[in-house]
C-alpha cells in the first residue's frame, strides 16, 4: 500500500512540473504569447 502511495506522490509531482506545459498545449493563445516573449527576449540578447 505504501508503494502505491509513493507512486501517487511521484505522479503528482510530475503532474505539477508539467502543468505549465500542459496549459500551453491546451491554450494556443498563451503559447503564442510565450513564443512572442521568447522571440523578443532572444532579439534583445
Amino acid at each position: 500500500m505504501q508503494a502505491l502511495n509513493d507512486t501517487k506522490l511521484r505522479s503528482l509531482e510530475t503532474f505539477k512540473n508539467q502543468r505549465g506545459l500542459v496549459s500551453i498545449l491546451i491554450n494556443p493563445e498563451q503559447a503564442r504569447r510565450l513564443i512572442q516573449v521568447l522571440t523578443e527576449w532572444h532579439t534583445y540578447q
